[in-house]
């Protein structure tokens, strides 16, 4: 690997700036901030032009909190490399995060032209620009990044419709029978043939053209529903004797997930909220550490993949919880979505989604934010979220 062959080089040359950035994305890697960031400060006081390492720096500085710095230090590297990308694109993060969606949303457009940037799909088709060419024209709209962006910036997908767009709605497999029938629009999967196109745009570009600031998301919920048929099953299926409220409980994500390491929670750090009623384990996977703890905790029901068929099962699931109790997933979108009482559990450094500090989100403002104290630290937070389901249940 290239930053091994650096780090060799390190030893040899310590005046080495590309040995001293390779070390310091080692450090990063293994969630080591101030190693990290001291790595990347040897690179930029190496070679002060050394846009990478500057961008870096930000980086790292975003990780640790510190996102004033984090911006002086996508700056810089942006005066050094005016067209870089990914300095650009980290930068609209932050911005996003601390609520100026003005410049973050035009910056976010660098999303895709940084190195690792998806498939721009569609380019053959002209983009939409300006929502004033929306009426009585058919537009594609397409999902990009993780299923829950999808569920997160659909509500987006009606606007258009009632802006007075024909929309098709493309979305991962995953989500089709999902979304089939709703948000007043066609919904097909990805690589279907979406037939006659008049504009195209990605999900996420939505929130720009619509001049969506912190106080204007559209932030009005449910804007999904669940198939009746499919909640009945599971109601049935759900039946007990037992009063106690029924608890929805999504402690990790996707494993390949880069930062999972931070927004993933061991399920035996719930332990205070397992006597406080009915817990369900809803995942399409569990972890190895996670199913032997279950072997210990009878009284911790699941609810998995294989049994949910699919995001409509996890719909008519979600409709069956008294609360929900999520990580940062694409679950806690779709319970947020489905306007189920949800409590969502953020680590210190919440994606820029999240904004900073405040207790409620308006992408679904009646979702509590229970947000870490300290980095990789979840017993405070947890101990609020027993304590909320105490307030919220007194008789249980």
């Amino acid at each position: 690997m290239r930053w091994l062959c650096w780090i060799r080089r390190l030893h040899l040359d310590g005046a080495y700036a590309q040995a001293w950035l390779a070390r310091g994305n080692v450090f990063r890697a293994q969630d080591q901030f101030p190693a990290a960031l001291e790595a990347y400060e040897r690179a930029r006081a190496l070679q002060p032009d050394y846009a990478e390492a500057w961008c870096n720096i930000g980086v790292c500085l975003q990780d640790m909190g510190k996102y004033g710095e984090s911006l002086e230090a996508y700056d810089q590297a942006i005066r050094i490399q005016p067209d870089y990308a990914r300095a650009w694109m980290n930068k609209s993060t932050v911005e996003l995060l601390l609520g100026d969606f003005s410049s973050g949303w035009a910056h976010y457009e660098y999303r895709w032209r940084t190195d690792s940037a998806e498939v721009y799909r569609h380019a053959g088709i002209p983009a939409l620009t300006d929502l004033r060419q929306v009426a009585g024209k058919r537009i594609l709209a397409w999902s990009e990044q993780g299923l829950g962006d999808t569920i997160q910036f659909s509500r987006y997908v009606r606007m258009l419709a009632e802006a007075g767009a024909e929309v098709v709605f493309e979305v991962q497999a995953a989500l089709r029978g999902l979304f089939a029938g709703q948000m007043g629009t066609a919904v097909i999967s990805m690589g279907e043939d979406p037939g006659r196109i008049d504009f195209q745009t990605p999900l996420l570009n939505l929130p720009r053209l619509f001049g969506t600031t912190e106080s204007s998301v559209p932030g009005e919920t449910p804007y999904l529903k669940a198939q009746p048929d499919v909640i009945a099953h599971w109601r049935q299926r759900l039946l007990s004797n037992d009063r106690r409220p029924n608890i929805g409980l999504i402690c990790s994500g996707n494993a390949r997930f880069k930062r999972d390491s931070l927004r993933s929670i061991a399920l035996e750090a719930f332990a205070p909220i397992f006597g406080l009623g009915r817990v369900f384990l809803i995942q399409k996977e569990i972890r190895e550490k996670d199913a032997a703890y279950l072997h210990l905790r009878p009284d911790v029901l699941t609810v998995l993949g294989e049994e949910l068929k699919g995001f409509e099962g996890t719909a008519a699931v979600l409709e069956c919880m008294d609360l929900v109790v999520s990580v940062d997933t694409a679950v806690a979108h779709l319970a947020g979505a489905l306007g189920r009482p949800l409590y969502i559990m953020l680590p210190f450094m919440p994606d820029w989604r999240w904004g900073l500090d405040k207790e409620h989100t308006p992408w679904y403002p009646d979702a509590p934010l229970f947000r870490q104290g300290e980095a990789l630290q979840w017993e405070e937070p947890i101990a609020r979220v027993a304590q909320g389901i105490r307030s919220r249940f007194p008789g249980a």
